[in-house]
């Protein structure tokens, strides 16, 4: 009999370690539940100290180094993200959830491409993928001006963080590029406000946008509240500038004004603001001074332009007045253009000749920032378009940089030779 009461014994703690394992398994799996929730819920203070009891509890977790990835990428600190990635990975962590994280990294940066081959297969191989990947492709296809897809990722972002408030940031790139009717941007900025009224941002655009539709009293109050969060930002006094400059109050606009530039001297607003108020004051000289100096700062702002045209007129320089109004007429046909050309690329973001045109026009008329942009975008969906790469030979060396000119040469002399 005492035989057999030893393998009972020993049937009795393996049965009760079994169950303490499984216990503290399930215990250690809602654990991460939460914590997950938590980083859903964007209550990151309460995800941190939880990821932090996790990696004190156990340094080698790699659910623990995979949430604190997460709660990384969501504070916007990308190279503590990759070390917290790395880890993970190699501690033997999901190589699909990770690479949608590492997918994201390289999105933020602009490297759409490298982002695309991680993010896709996380996509179709997950079956809950982390809204990190939504966030990603959305931000690939926003690049892209294909509104359709990042229109699509948004609302599934949506469905995978209810709570984020960023998604409707997002919807406002979509909605302000087609056009869409202010009530609707105002609405998504709203929501955002809703899930995250520390939203700056939102708030700021909130504030803007029912300055635009004269609703002063409530752009005030935003305006305000954001000065509250952050007393030395130069758009949200200009807000305020502005409103009491619209309601009458030209002495607290012409005050708020002549702070801002004691902060920035080059603040193109406020140097057109106070030359509107000089302006009825008949301080004509002053105000010439401050709109040229707004010009010089804004070059293709053609509103500016013809301030100056019509203050220098009211000086009696006629010749110079009717040059610079001839000049902001063209900057304003111009600007149409501009938007034209964006607008067909919204329409058909896959014509590659559209985006060759926007590159062309846009650096052939001064715009060469812009028109650079929409040429990298052009050569990463193919390195040797013979139309952009001549063009581009052309221009660097009209701008004598050689080196430039040259790369370019070799990519349209390879692109004959295959050809």
């Amino acid at each position: 009999m005492h035989h057999l009461r030893i393998p009972r014994l020993l049937i009795v703690l393996v049965i009760c370690f079994i169950g303490i394992a499984i216990y503290l398994h399930n215990l250690k799996k809602q654990e991460i539940t939460h914590l997950e929730l938590e980083l859903l819920n964007r209550d990151f203070a309460s995800a941190k100290s939880g990821i932090n009891a996790l990696l004190n509890s156990n340094p080698k977790s790699a659910d623990a180094h995979y949430l604190l990835a997460r709660y990384e990428l969501a504070s916007d600190k990308p190279e503590l993200a990759i070390k917290a990635i790395d880890t993970a990975s190699q501690l033997g962590y999901s190589s699909s959830e990770v690479n949608a994280l590492r997918g994201l990294v390289l999105a933020r940066g602009g490297k759409y491409d490298e982002a695309e081959q991680l993010l896709l297969p996380a996509l179709a191989s997950l079956q809950k993928p982390p809204p990190e990947v939504a966030e990603g492709l959305a931000l690939i296809y926003l690049s892209r001006f294909d509104l359709k897809k990042a229109s699509q990722m948004i609302e599934y972002w949506k469905s995978l963080a209810p709570l984020d408030d960023r998604p409707y940031l997002f919807r406002n790139e979509i909605d302000n590029r087609t056009g869409a009717e202010r009530a609707v941007i105002l609405k998504n900025y709203n929501n955002a406000l809703l899930r995250n009224p520390k939203n700056q941002k939102a708030r700021l655009e909130v504030a803007k946008l029912y300055f635009d539709d004269q609703n002063f009293d409530q752009a005030k109050k935003e305006f305000t509240e954001y000065l509250e969060r952050d007393p030395e930002n130069l758009e949200a006094m200009i807000g305020l500038g502005q409103i009491a400059s619209a309601n009458g109050d030209s002495g607290t606009a012409e005050s708020i004004f002549t702070e801002v530039l004691k902060k920035n001297r080059e603040n193109v607003t406020a140097l057109t603001e106070l030359a509107d108020i000089e302006v009825q004051k008949g301080q004509l000289e002053l105000a010439a001074d401050r709109l040229k100096k707004a010009s010089e700062e804004s070059p293709f702002d053609w509103s500016i332009l013809y301030k100056y045209s019509q203050t220098l007129k009211l000086l009696g320089k006629l010749e110079l007045a009717k040059k610079l109004s001839d000049d902001s007429l063209k900057l304003k046909s111009d600007q149409t253009k501009i938007e034209e050309l964006r607008k067909a690329i919204v329409e058909k973001p896959n014509d590659i000749n559209l985006r060759v045109e926007a590159a062309q026009w846009l650096i052939n008329h001064g715009h060469e920032k812009e028109g650079l942009e929409w040429a990298e975008l052009v050569l990463k969906g193919n390195p040797r378009h013979l139309g952009m790469c001549q063009f581009l030979k052309e221009y660097y060396h009209k701008k004598q940089n050689f080196g430039l000119s040259n790369y370019y040469e070799t990519l349209l002399s390879g692109q004959i030779r295959h050809q």
